[in-house]
């Protein structure tokens, strides 16, 4: 089983839980390994879109969300005031309004003070046995059992840099569809030197989730450019990790920066190893999109030399491509999984796939005979009229447009870029540097796009958009391995494939329709038959891939 202490549901015995993850065989509903996957990705895609807060919140819901932001922490304000001036004179010991700007002042000067942990103390009290109500007197009566036998078992739950209507905290909570309680820990700062994240705790999952942001400001942009590969050395040394393991191994030099820092912050309040000690059956998941995705994978390789392997999952949602060594990308798939969005941009960016795009243009260029005006009207036309086929030009057309290889006529442009090839040619071999390929890590899902609807409403959509919607397109998981994205593919979904309300949103719709699990509750639900419309033959898969 892929977790230690969440409750596997029963299958038939025709069902199987090995993990066989043989790259380009589809992800079936007959194997339980591969059904876990699904549902784990499924609901942990939401705790990674549910960091991005509610920038993403209104771009989902543009007409309604921001309305729904305002209205649901108006009502959680008034619900807490009127509660707690019932259970006390003051009428502010209890209000989460109080205790959210206590916080957010305090980000400032790096921890609370004793007062503030005062306030804090009447709304986390209630955090470990939230799924769990009883009568006041049986509460009093467990709270006081668990005291004696763990004295530290009060976690005080801050909120950091969120604004003065707790905006950011509220599209947390309803994109992830936790209560007050469960949100731990969130840190809503964004710079060159913070990266936003939150510790929540999902009680359906048995899990405490460390879900970290992805990209969304102009200093994460700058971040994920710095790819120059890094050796990890003194990143183990850092933080106390095996060095065996790190030695000659490289990572993304911006992953890196950023991972440092979230490791700092953890050990400043120390609020993971709190929840994880006191709660002692429940399984740390650390998840993430994009920049995000990578930061949970280097945190991942820190914490797992703490708490092992067994007791920690890392989710990461499209990923950068550019992230672990080899060595390093395949040694964690005991733990990590990556699920990738058809012809997602990020997962497929290195330094190497870069320079492989830039020369394949320039060398499309020189090879064209046509003027490049006939080349985008034929495309356009191809794109209105292909019925959902991505194949493009037929060969006989890129006959019509392109020069053969090996006869390109003599040109001004030509003669540039052959000396701009001797030129990279040399930069290569004065390097001094090491020549590193870094790879996306763990056991990798690919959402494969097999199917377009030709509906009217579906070519209203395509042409409103340009191209890049994924409205009426049907995916299916298939195993992959680390190397299969060694090439940027060119295709108008290239850029919005790795948007994570994508990314959750069709994973939440394979689990529902393909695999037959509640995806609202994080649970399979009973399946009485099996749909023969989801079973995708294996060798046909393949021809797909292919």
């Amino acid at each position: 089983n892929t977790t230690a202490h969440h409750p596997t549901p029963n299958r038939s015995n025709t069902h199987t839980n090995i993990a066989n993850t043989t790259p380009n065989r589809p992800l079936l509903m007959e194997n339980g390994y591969d059904v876990q996957v699904i549902e784990e990705g499924a609901r942990f895609a939401r705790h990674a879109l549910a960091i991005y807060t509610w920038m993403l919140y209104v771009y989902m819901k543009p007409c309604t969300g921001l309305c729904s932001l305002v209205s649901h922490r108006c009502f959680h304000m008034t619900s807490s005031s009127s509660s707690s001036s019932d259970g006390d004179g003051d009428g502010n010991a209890g209000c989460c309004c109080c205790v959210l700007c206590s916080s957010s002042s305090s980000s400032s000067s790096g921890g609370a003070n004793g007062g503030e942990n005062e306030d804090r103390n009447n709304n986390t009290s209630n955090i470990i046995n939230n799924d769990n109500p009883a009568p006041a007197a049986a509460a009093a009566e467990e709270d006081e059992e668990a005291q004696e036998q763990q004295q530290p078992s009060m976690i005080l739950r801050s909120i950091a840099s969120d604004n003065i209507c707790s905006i950011h905290e509220a599209a947390l909570l309803k994109h992830a569809g936790l209560n007050q309680s469960e949100l731990v820990y969130a840190q809503f700062q964004s710079s060159f030197t913070h990266t936003p994240y939150s510790i929540t705790i999902d009680h359906k999952w048995n899990s405490v989730v460390l879900s970290i942001r992805g990209t969304l400001s102009f200093e994460d942009c700058v971040t994920d450019v710095l790819v120059d590969p890094v050796a990890l050395e003194d990143f183990a040394r850092r933080w106390r990790c095996d060095e065996q393991t790190f030695t000659g191994e490289f990572a993304h030099s911006g992953v890196i920066s950023c991972s440092d820092w979230i490791l700092k912050d953890l050990e400043r309040h120390g609020l993971l190893d709190q929840l994880l000690h006191t709660l002692a059956n429940y399984t740390l998941r650390i998840c993430g999109h994009s920049l995000g995705a990578g930061c949970a994978v280097l945190i991942s390789l820190v914490l797992k030399q703490r708490y092992g392997s067994r007791l920690m999952r890392c989710l990461a949602y499209s990923p950068p491509g550019g992230l672990l060594t080899r060595k390093l990308a395949t040694g964690c798939c005991d733990y990590v999984h990556s699920f990738v969005l058809d012809s997602d941009l990020v997962p497929r960016l290195s330094v190497q796939t870069m320079e492989m795009l830039r020369d394949e243009v320039l060398e499309l260029i020189a090879r064209i005979k046509v003027p490049k005006i006939m080349i985008a009207q034929s495309s356009l036309y191809n794109a209105a009229t292909n019925n959902g086929d991505d194949s493009g030009f037929e060969e006989e057309d890129l006959e019509c447009f392109l020069h053969p290889k090996d006869d390109i006529p003599d040109s001004k442009f030509k003669r540039q870029l052959e000396r701009l090839k001797r030129v990279q040619q040399r930069r290569r071999e004065e390097f001094r540097g090491p020549s590193v390929y870094l790879y996306p890590p763990g056991k990798i899902v690919h959402l494969i796009k097999v199917k377009e609807s030709n509906s009217c409403v579906h070519g209203c959509f395509k042409c409103l958009t340009c191209g890049t919607t994924n409205f009426g397109s049907e995916y299916t998981p298939v195993w992959v391995s680390n190397d299969r994205f060694n090439e940027i593919v060119i295709s108008p979904t290239m850029g919005t494939d790795h948007f994570p309300n994508r990314v959750c949103i069709e994973l939440e719709r394979i689990a529902s329709e393909m695999f037959s699990l509640d995806v609202r509750q994080g649970w399979p639900s009973t399946r009485t038959r099996y749909d023969g419309e989801y079973h995708w033959q294996e060798e046909h898969l393949r021809q797909l891939v292919a």
